[in-house]
């Protein structure tokens, strides 16, 4: 059986490289400049070449996530916690769950974001497909929504958990 740990791990990288074919398979369809920014209507009011925004996308879709869930694993098996009744969670017998709930937990939070902006970089290119580009304000601003609520419950998450002295 795989060690949750190496499964977090498994599935945050295979995120992070199916994120990264999905860019590059759909970046070569992008135009020379691509539309990177859009006002509040939809329409595009800033542009960069087609190899920046793809770099850009690329590292905040997958190489920044991964970053940060790593960041967070260190400093979870480092003992760099801040959590309620710390003393209970990180004593000897509840230390190894409660490092596995974390590293999961951080797990989680990096692969929505990166299906959360590869979401946003398909999103762009439909956009640049439409003349003048124009970004699909419904799917986007709906996504940010369940975006933002999904981000509000993981953070909460660990509070909910941790406030009780007991594995329930």
């Amino acid at each position: 059986m795989v060690k949750s740990h190496h499964m977090a791990t498994i599935i945050v990288i295979t995120s992070a490289i199916v994120s990264a074919i999905i860019m590059l398979w759909l970046g070569h369809d992008l135009p020379d400049l691509v539309a990177s920014h859009f006002g509040t209507s939809g329409h595009a009011n800033a542009y960069m070449p087609r190899t920046a925004f793809i770099a850009i996308m690329l590292f905040v879709t997958s190489v920044l996530p991964l970053l940060i869930w790593l960041l967070q694993v260190f400093a979870v098996r480092r003992g760099r916690l801040r959590i309620p009744n710390s003393d209970y969670w990180l004593a000897p017998a509840n230390r190894a769950q409660t490092v596995a709930f974390l590293e999961r937990h951080g797990a989680v939070l990096s692969v929505a974001t990166t299906v959360f902006m590869t979401f946003v970089f398909v999103l762009v290119v439909k956009a640049s497909h439409a003349q003048p580009p124009r970004l699909p304000l419904w799917p986007f601003v709906t996504a940010l929504f369940a975006f933002m609520v999904f981000v509000l419950v993981w953070a909460l998450l660990p509070f909910l958990r941790f406030r009780r002295r007991d594995n329930t």
